[in-house]
């Protein structure tokens, strides 16, 4: 099973501070948006949680024990930047796509299939590293069902900033009725 880390954090923010402002007509009102801000970046946390949807583009890097076949449980994969191993010598080696490995970034996840599966370190974990980019490139491209969940979380940020400046992140519990039935319908989890 891949194991993911995040290796970059998203750059800005994944739908614009303006727009979300307007939704909840905060225009003219600047002095809370350092807050706004973290509450849609908050959302955008929550969203991925229920849905295994990345809102914006991000970086990552999974880890394999072994050669096996494998998916991507993140929506929407956008390119599967490269593929190394740690030869039985123990040196970082790069596979070549459509040689080595054959993907697909099509469908609800990216699928990887090891045509070639060379020796390995003698390590019993983490000998294949596969890095990764998911999440919408631009907020023009998230679906408008994403959007109006993102606006509606972070509304009800606004509203209930009590119970999230103890440090509680979303989960499905806490969700406004409204945002959970969006997500739930626009949902790529799995039962695993």
């Amino acid at each position: 099973m891949l194991k993911v880390t995040k290796t970059t954090k998203p750059a800005g923010l994944a739908y614009p501070l303006n727009k979300v402002k307007e939704a909840l007509r905060l225009t003219g009102y600047n002095e809370e948006d350092g807050l706004t801000a973290t509450y849609i970046s908050a959302a955008v946390s929550g969203i991925y949680s229920c849905t295994w949807v990345d809102l914006q583009t991000t970086s990552f890097v999974g880890y394999l024990d072994s050669f096996e076949d494998f998916t991507i449980y993140r929506h929407p994969v956008t390119e599967i930047t490269s593929i190394k191993y740690y030869d039985a010598d123990g040196a970082l080696t790069t596979m070549t796509a459509n040689t080595d490995y054959y993907y697909t970034l099509n469908g609800d996840f990216a699928k990887i299939h090891f045509e070639n599966k060379p020796s390995l370190r003698d390590q019993p974990f983490d000998n294949i590293e596969v890095t990764f980019k998911s999440g919408y490139l631009t907020h023009f491209e998230i679906p408008d069902d994403f959007i109006n969940a993102l606006l509606l979380l972070v509304g009800d940020s606004h509203e209930m900033r009590q119970s999230f400046s103890q440090g509680m992140t979303w989960t499905e519990a806490l969700m406004p009725m409204g945002a959970r039935s969006i997500l739930n319908n626009n949902s790529k989890r799995l039962i695993l």
